[in-house]
């Protein structure tokens, strides 16, 4: 039983050097950061002409009464929340001093 006990807290202090090794590795530089937000930029630049006609479709609907105005108004606040979330997330961090 003793042996037992002392195995479990080898490998608990193996397990927890190997984690703290690994943090290190966590905190590196990101490879991917500048190839991600590239592609971002790029599918904006793709989007956006897109949801500007389907922004104008969908409230041509609306106004016609094929579809109910609550659908244009999410649409809308899906837009913002879309293609706004860098100053939605700035404007919140700076609310709270982050």
């Amino acid at each position: 039983m003793k042996l037992l006990k002392t195995l479990i807290q080898t490998r608990n202090t193996a397990t927890t050097l190997l984690l703290s090794l690994c943090s290190k590795a966590a905190l590196a530089a990101q490879p991917f950061a500048s190839g991600s937000s590239t592609l971002t930029a790029d599918i904006l630049a793709i989007v956006t002409p897109i949801v500007g006609l389907g922004v104008i479709a969908v409230g041509v609907l609306a106004w016609f009464g094929k579809i109910a105005w609550s659908w244009f108004g999410g649409l809308l606040v899906g837009v913002v929340l879309v293609f706004g979330h860098q100053q939605i997330v700035n404007w919140i961090r700076s609310l709270f001093g982050v």
